[in-house]
């Protein structure tokens, strides 16, 4: 099998991080601040190291900034509603800015504020997948309170600008949400060198951890324009009402899933050691590679099949734009294939595992349902060479 699902959840997971998994389950025996024995503080270590790996990661001044959450959805709604509501029930007015390439983990949270007063605005990408930092900053209004950037889509895979967008935001006053699910584990993602205000991740894909698991980065400082939108248990100031100011006790009500944490933390550091040393080329080689053997076989670089060749009729959403500009995810469709077949064809005939459907952004694409492959750090030279060949292939014979 070749897995070219990553953007879904990656595969295969480091042997580090199964047997974190397993270690945590056969012996710790407690919840992180629940308690002063042995159990309890082991769970807390672990935490606390998870916390740490992913700090250096994206290099935070603070560990404390890192709040875990369910996955990244929840940390995306968590910023979202927490910046909007407060000020909605106030009496302000919010405005939102995001763009057609978000997921529903962004449009679905922006409806609902919409719903209640909020008014948003979605920013087209442009030719290459490319949100321009202009339409972003024409967008900005006296009322805009957010705006959420998707780092790079699930669809197109291209990165966007995040830094220029920032800094333009930043001298208006608007703070940033970055949605780092496909990037982070990826490329090199610093807090400290894009200047956002929130980033949103997800643990399970480019991390290498279990599912379950994700965070929010919140900018030292920025933690009062956020409102928790849960309460209740944190293991600290068990005497008040209130739900605790400090981080990250702010965010984190309940008991903690320290089994995913115990994996999540071995696969930041497997990240950490594995790629960011090699300045991630691990992925580029592949990819570079992916992209090379599709342009042998007709694929011009805007991503379109030319007449005559064996890609004819196929095209990449955002086209194939230079490795060092983009992750691993690649869009496909044609202009007579239904790429549910040709999905199923690829899995069962080829042994290719990618994704058809809308992958949860159903602007992203004009609405369209595409095939994607999604890359990994296991994914090799040799894998990328026979996926390339496989997905041209079986187009080509369903067109007939």
């Amino acid at each position: 099998m070749i897995y070219l699902d990553n953007a879904s959840t990656s595969f295969p997971k480091p042997p580090e991080v199964v047997e974190a998994v397993a270690r945590c389950l056969s012996d710790v025996s407690g919840s992180a601040g629940r308690g002063a024995h042995a159990g309890a503080r082991r769970a807390a270590k672990i935490i606390d190291s998870c916390r740490d790996a992913v700090a250096e990661l994206i290099e935070a001044d603070r560990p404390e900034s890192i709040v875990f959450t369910h996955n990244a959805t929840d940390a995306l709604n968590m910023a979202i509603r927490g910046v909007a509501e407060p000020l909605l029930r106030r009496g302000e007015r919010v405005h939102v800015v995001a763009s057609a390439l978000d997921h529903n983990s962004v449009l679905r949270p922006l409806e609902f504020v919409r719903s209640i007063g909020a008014s948003v605005t979605i920013v087209d990408a442009g030719p290459g997948g490319v949100v321009p930092p202009s339409s972003i900053c024409h967008a900005l209004r006296d009322d805009t309170r957010l705006v959420v950037l998707n780092h790079a889509s699930n669809v197109t895979g291209i990165v966007q600008r995040a830094a220029e967008i920032a800094a333009d935001c930043r001298a208006r006053g608007v703070p940033v949400l970055l949605d780092a699910t496909q990037t982070l584990g990826h490329v090199g993602v610093s807090v400290r060198e894009l200047g956002v205000d929130l980033l949103a991740f997800s643990g399970h894909k480019g991390l290498l951890g279990p599912t379950g698991t994700g965070g929010l980065y919140v900018r030292p400082g920025f933690e009062d324009h956020v409102e928790p939108l849960r309460r209740g248990g944190t293991g600290t100031e068990s005497e008040s009402p209130l739900q605790p100011r400090s981080m990250p006790e702010r965010f984190e009500s309940g008991t903690m899933n320290v089994a995913g944490l115990a994996g999540l933390d071995a696969g930041v550091r497997w990240v950490l050691r594995e790629c960011v040393r090699d300045e991630y080329s691990r992925e580029r080689l592949p990819i570079g590679v992916f992209m090379g053997v599709l342009n042998e076989l007709g694929m011009d670089p805007a991503g379109r099949g030319q007449d005559g060749s064996p890609a004819r009729g196929l095209s990449v959403v955002g086209g194939l734009a230079p490795s060092g500009a983009r992750v691993g995810v690649f869009a496909f469709v044609h202009d007579s294939v239904d790429v549910h077949q040709a999905a199923a064809m690829l899995e069962s005939e080829r042994g290719v595992v990618t994704r058809a459907g809308l992958h949860c952004a159903p602007l992203a694409a004009g609405g369209r349902a595409t095939l994607r492959a999604s890359f990994g750090p296991m994914v090799g030279v040799d894998d990328a060479v026979i996926a390339a060949g496989a997905i041209v292939e079986v187009f080509r014979s369903l067109a007939g």
